[in-house]
């Protein structure tokens, strides 16, 4: 991942592959459904999910999922964590949907650009820092 994310990123992230049993789905699922939220992900199906600066994986790591875990630890960290939040729930709840949130979408974007061609390098972090300046979250 180097020459994509700093290297003080590198070191402070986090990373853990579960074996024989899957990350759950969060407290508040059932509440949010009861009051008509829809299209909330089912965390146990996801490869992997980020928690602040802690990849958790559902089970092996792949590289390109690891890309995905790092550019939203890095989103993190540019945005800070209350920023990252509203910007999070705000797309949401504008989007109606989990994938179309700005801040996945650019996650997305960026691991798919990973996987076409690994040896081109370019800062993530630079590219949070555009859609930022840009407005695009």
């Amino acid at each position: 991942m180097d020459g994509f994310f700093e290297a003080p990123m590198l070191d402070r992230v986090r990373v853990l592959e579960l074996a024989d049993r899957r990350v759950a789905n969060p407290w508040f699922y059932p509440a949010a459904r009861e009051k008509g939220v829809r299209h909330l992900p089912d965390i146990r199906h996801k490869a992997a999910v980020t928690f602040l600066d802690v990849v958790v994986f559902n089970g092996k790591i792949a590289s390109r999922d690891l890309f995905h875990g790092l550019v939203h630890a890095t989103q993190v960290k540019v945005l800070g964590i209350a920023e990252f939040t509203e910007l999070f729930v705000r797309g949401f709840l504008r989007a109606r949907s989990y994938f179309l949130v700005p801040l996945k979408a650019h996650a997305f974007a960026l691991d798919a650009r990973f996987a076409s061609n690994p040896l081109d390098r370019f800062s993530v972090e630079k590219e949070i820092d555009a859609w930022r300046l840009d407005g695009r979250y």
